[in-house]
């Protein structure tokens, strides 16, 4: 064969690859949009969205940070996530059909998104930030405008925070 049909075969191979449907297992992280049709998920460092009733995912997310954690806002116009694009963890934010993702979360340590408030103007966090020892994580709530700091709820640690539906 000459070299010219092997580069054109490895070429169209490649392009079959690129184009090639990912066959998704151990996906995580679920998040269902509020009006319940489509299902965000993180596999493969990125974010995937899915119709509710099955079919074909799409990938929302493209960059070679890790991320992960996707939540819809509760008017399903935009999508929080944590990442690490930043260099540690911290939360972003996207609109739901895919995009440029803007920074939410600015501290030196981790943000971990828990929760987003049912007026999708903030976020409950979890972090690290000046509380040594072995449970040293505590909530922050975080405008999603980023017009102010992040506050903290108590100063007790805590995880797996939500909010009240009547916030």
């Amino acid at each position: 064969m000459s070299t010219r049909i092997i580069l054109i075969l490895a070429t169209a191979l490649s392009l079959l690859n690129i184009h090639a449907e990912p066959h998704i297992r151990m996906a995580s992280f679920p998040s269902l949009s509020p009006d319940g049709s489509k299902v965000l998920f993180s596999w493969g460092g990125d974010i995937w969205s899915t119709p509710a009733e099955g079919g074909r995912s799409t990938r929302l997310t493209t960059h070679p940070a890790w991320d992960f954690a996707p939540h819809f806002t509760p008017d399903g116009k935009s999508i929080c996530f944590g990442s690490s694009r930043a260099g540690g963890y911290q939360v972003f934010i996207m609109p739901a059909e895919g995009g440029s993702a803007r920074q939410i979360t600015h501290h030196s340590e981790n943000s971990f998104i828990e929760d987003i408030a049912p007026n999708s103007k903030s976020i409950l966090i979890r972090g690290i930030r000046d509380f040594p020892g072995r449970k040293p994580y505590r909530l922050y709530e975080v405008p999603l405008q980023g017009e102010k700091p992040e506050k903290m709820i108590f100063p007790a640690y805590a995880e797996n925070g939500r909010y009240s539906p009547d916030c």
